[in-house]
């Protein structure tokens, strides 16, 4: 048991680390561009225009799952969420 335990985690990392490189490389992927069409922009501009959109996704996403998705924050502070991942 302790085996296939161990293989289950080893995957389950796998695909984090996997998801972690694809994020990372989309995020320097718009840096790229951003730099490209941006070319009178210095590069702390386009830096600071990626922080901005990344700010405004993460913002819009734990939104979503706060208020939308999930249950009302307020409403049940503390409680175990409905959908469990693991």
């Amino acid at each position: 048991m302790q085996i296939k335990a161990l293989q289950v985690h080893r995957v389950k990392m796998s695909v984090l680390v996997l998801g972690v490189g694809v994020c990372l490389a989309g995020w320097i992927a718009l840096y790229a561009l951003l730099c490209y069409t941006n070319g009178s922009c210095s590069y702390e501009w386009n830096c600071r225009l990626v922080t901005l959109f990344h700010g405004i996704l993460t913002v819009c996403i734990t939104a979503y799952i706060g208020y939308i998705d999930g249950p009302w924050p307020f409403t049940y502070p503390g409680k175990r969420h409905q959908i469990s991942i693991c």
